[in-house]
């Protein structure tokens, strides 16, 4: 996850200040939900991290990472859930999709765009 969401709902935050609590301390189960979220004009955010660069690699050493997100979220109180993540078929974009009842995926028209999305979809 590129963590661009995290950086503009959170600007004058450091971004390693997120190295702590996000997504990805969730998933590998050294941080809870609950602890890792952060609050801002009424909106709860998972922040994400550089690190999740990472996941692929503890995705294919352990394959019960990506499916792992969507069970945190699925025993979570939260009726509504954004998760940012890059636009590729990368780990992180895979594990997001399993973990959503929709997906909405914002591209710029052109040809390149509308191919990528077809090919996240099919992994």
């Amino acid at each position: 996850m590129q963590a661009d969401f995290s950086d503009a709902f959170f600007p004058d935050t450091p971004i390693e200040d997120f190295d702590e609590a996000n997504t990805f301390t969730v998933i590998r189960g050294e941080t809870t939900l609950k602890n890792s979220v952060r609050s801002k004009h009424g909106i709860d955010v998972l922040v994400s991290s550089l690190e999740m660069e990472d996941f692929a690699y503890h995705a294919t050493k352990n394959q019960s990472l990506i499916p792992k997100l969507g069970s945190i979220l699925r025993n979570s109180n939260y009726d509504y859930v954004i998760i940012d993540t890059p636009g590729s078929g990368s780990s992180e974009t895979i594990s997001s999709i399993m973990a959503a009842d929709y997906v909405l995926i914002p591209v710029k028209p052109s040809k390149w765009a509308t191919r990528t999305i077809k090919r996240v979809l099919k992994k």
